[in-house]
């Protein structure tokens, strides 16, 4: 069996879980932009494969209609936010903009820094008291609806799997980065849309996005969800922590380059941004 998978950077996890759970089946994987690169590579031989695993938007891309070619499974770009509530994306000018944590920002930070507050007032807001205001708490059930729900949407039961990934804490590294225990549910799940039976084992590969920047389940909400907490952001493609006085004061100084009109956060976060923002 060949399957191709055209996903984000969860592929690589995906693509080694399968390899564990699955010896006889080969998965040719690579991200978006690399299958658009590569295509005519790939296109004498699409239609070798005898399923392709990519996400909604991409099922029909530039460069083929992967419905045409073979049978498709529609895994979902999803975002699991209860124990990450404060991140989110920036553009400026139409482009997504990179500060100390990659592409990840914080929404506190970006809110008190279009308000004008120093960096003193806006450490002042990292507490229990504030994300309340904000927002940031009792929105676990919500999140697991929303995260399980787009799954079942593309054929992938995840229920059953759910209740034991917080056993071992958070589940997630940010919003968008699942731990490698959830990857390898995931591709159980992908197996199970065709019928095939996974090995049984425990053994997992190695977590391969916990090279990307590793967002912190601060400690009040981390107290409310029985997880441990922290205030460290581990940084992009190093083993590195900034402190979170390191991280805002960087923060500050990437936004600092730009006109405040031109930072926007992503249209999912907007709604609460504002609410941040009302707030100070």
């Amino acid at each position: 069996m060949r399957w191709l998978m055209v996903y984000n950077c969860v592929h690589v996890g995906l693509q080694n879980c399968l390899g564990l759970l699955r010896p006889d089946l080969q998965v040719d994987a690579l991200d978006f932009g690399a299958f658009e690169q590569r295509f005519r590579e790939f296109a004498p031989t699409l239609r070798s494969y005898d399923r392709i695993i990519t996400a909604p938007h991409f099922v029909a891309n530039p460069c083929v209609d992967f419905a045409t070619v073979a049978p498709v499974t529609r895994i979902p770009l999803t975002a699991f936010e209860a124990y990450q509530p404060d991140l989110c994306y920036l553009t400026v000018d139409g482009q997504v903009l990179r500060g100390p944590m990659f592409d990840y920002h914080s929404k506190i930070v970006t809110a008190a820094w279009r308000k004008g507050l120093s960096q003193a007032a806006a450490l002042a807001l990292f507490n229990a008291a504030h994300y309340e205001r904000f927002g940031y708490f009792g929105i676990w059930e919500s999140c697991k609806a929303q995260y399980l729900g787009s799954y079942a949407d593309g054929g992938l039961d995840l229920a059953r799997a759910f209740p034991t990934w917080s056993r071992q804490g958070a589940f997630m590294h940010s919003v968008n980065h699942p731990a490698i225990r959830v990857v390898a549910d995931i591709a159980r799940a992908l197996l199970a849309v065709d019928g095939l039976a996974a090995r049984e084992t425990d053994f997992l590969p190695h977590d391969n996005l916990k090279n990307a920047p590793v967002w912190p389940v601060y400690p009040e909400i981390a107290e409310a969800l029985g997880v441990r907490g922290s205030l460290l952001f581990k940084v992009h493609n190093a083993y590195r922590f900034l402190e979170l006085e390191q991280f805002i004061a960087a923060s500050y100084d990437v936004l600092s380059a730009h006109r405040v009109e031109s930072v926007k956060v992503f249209p999912m976060y907007e709604r609460s941004m504002a609410q941040i923002e009302a707030c100070l």
